[in-house]
């Protein structure tokens, strides 16, 4: 029998993992103690902010080495979930439509459009996945920009998804 650090009850030895770093061979909380502790909300919150800087990498580490599965996953969950996938798509082209100013001529909306072919041609060419980017992005925690041709530019894909939603102003 030992006593729980953080419950206090006496509890069978098979309640507390083992550990061989300590004395007695177990933990100090029992397994139901821990549990709640990292299935806490507040508990995963706080382990997040302390170590945001962290996770972020493991996580671009991780999805950099494991793309294909990554990819395949995602695939997987919009296919599982299509009203999700549809409810992102949504709030996509609501943003780009909020974004797309009324005063646009239909010069300006064909000039948008170029940007657009072009992309599709550049990727055809090189083989390689082109898309178009908002300068001053759309979503951004700064500042919002508008769906103009001025705002545009065509870059490779893996440049536009490490931009993300910031402004790069040493550019």
């Amino acid at each position: 029998m030992f006593k729980c650090k953080q419950c206090q009850l006496l509890k069978p030895v098979s309640c507390f993992k083992k550990d061989t770093n300590t004395r007695r061979g177990h933990r100090s909380s029992c397994k139901e103690c821990i549990n709640k502790t990292i299935n806490s909300k507040e508990y995963n919150q706080q382990y997040y902010q302390k170590n945001k800087d962290r996770l972020k990498l493991k996580h671009r580490l991780y999805r950099q080495r494991n793309l294909s599965l990554c990819r395949a996953m995602t695939r997987a969950s919009q296919k599982k979930n299509p009203a999700v996938s549809a409810a992102h798509s949504a709030k996509r082209r609501a943003i780009k439509s909020m974004c797309t100013p009324k005063w646009l001529t239909p010069t300006h909306i064909e000039q948008i459009n170029m940007f657009y072919e072009c992309s599709a041609f550049y990727s055809n060419l090189t083989g390689t996945k082109f898309q178009v980017d908002h300068i001053i992005p759309m979503q951004g925690k700064e500042v919002c920009g508008l769906h103009v041709p001025w705002n545009l530019q065509v870059i490779t894909r893996e440049e536009n998804i490490s931009k993300r939603n910031f402004l790069d102003l040493n550019k």
